[in-house]
């Protein structure tokens, strides 16, 4: 087994060694396993290969001003020194709930590995607003990535309640807006803000809603697509 330097050097849990092997395996490094300093959570920091690493089916596009502003700075530093955060769905694939414009510069740069602290939690993924820092969120943004979460949890958890998410309540406010700014396709009709609204209301009804009164979600719908 590879030797990992290790601070605690406590016992490690299963699940850690296993996924610190799983990216030896993966073609990546792990460089080293540790406590974080303030929940004591273990994570791993490592190299991962650029080819294995893509956003979470969450995430916010890209900001094409962000990246070229990022990469300006990065070939002039002619340094990379903010690793990304990650978390594995699967082997083999990891994904970056905090760095995706970070990744998408290094892959303009041709960079074969990108540095980064490996969560053991997939759970993490779901907290990417609370995260992300590395360019403000607009409340387009914010609502976006709250109703594709929503959409994930539905598939990946199912039987999720409100008590098994970790969404805040000021998050919950922005699915309505959110479900109405989701991209339609050309060829089909964009949703009118009453059925855009019964949608939510169905596929969210495990969750908390602010918005139970039956008019403000359609009007929520309709002010967030006409705008």
């Amino acid at each position: 087994m590879t030797q990992w330097s290790i601070q605690p050097e406590n016992h490690l849990p299963p699940k850690v060694t296993a996924l610190a092997e799983q990216v030896e395996k993966d073609g990546g490094h792990a460089l080293a396993i540790y406590q974080d300093p303030v929940g004591e959570h273990w994570q791993i920091f490592c190299l991962l290969p650029m080819t294995r690493v893509e956003p979470t089916p969450y995430q916010r596009d890209l900001s094409t001003a962000h990246v070229k502003r990022l990469h300006e700075v990065v070939k002039k530093l002619d340094r990379f020194v903010d690793p990304i955060v990650a978390i594995s769905p699967r082997p083999g694939v990891y994904w970056t709930p905090n760095g995706n414009h970070r990744r998408a510069v290094l892959e303009k740069l041709k960079g074969e590995m990108i540095p980064a602290i490996l969560i053991p939690e997939p759970d993490v993924a779901f907290q990417i607003l609370a995260l992300n820092t590395e360019k403000v969120h607009n409340l387009k943004e914010k609502s976006l990535e709250v109703i594709r979460m929503y959409r994930g949890l539905a598939e990946s958890e199912p039987k999720a309640t409100r008590k098994t998410t970790r969404f805040s309540s000021n998050r919950l406010t922005l699915s309505p807006s959110g479900s109405s700014m989701t991209r339609t396709p050309a060829s089909q009709a964009a949703p009118s803000p009453r059925s855009c609204a019964a949608s939510i209301s169905s596929s969210t009804a495990r969750f908390p809603r602010p918005w139970r009164n039956g008019r403000s979600a359609p009007q929520w719908c309709a002010r967030q697509m006409s705008s």
